[in-house]
């Protein structure tokens, strides 16, 4: 296992909250992508429970 840098674990938080995000709402929660045993892992579960608490939605758009 190797140590994540603070910006990479920031990186993880930052997809987990988008994950939460983006997903509709009778959506089944995604798959976190990281490593069960790392620290990338809970970032990411600590985003995107934070994002399931917060208020309004990411909507995509595109150019």
């Amino acid at each position: 296992m190797t140590d994540a840098s603070a910006f990479e674990l920031s990186r993880a938080y930052a997809a987990g909250w988008n994950a939460a995000k983006t997903q509709g709402e009778e959506d089944r929660a995604p798959k976190n992508p990281f490593p069960a045993d790392g620290e990338a892992h809970k970032r990411w579960a600590e985003g995107y429970e934070g994002a399931q608490g917060s208020r309004g939605a990411i909507t995509k758009t595109r150019a």
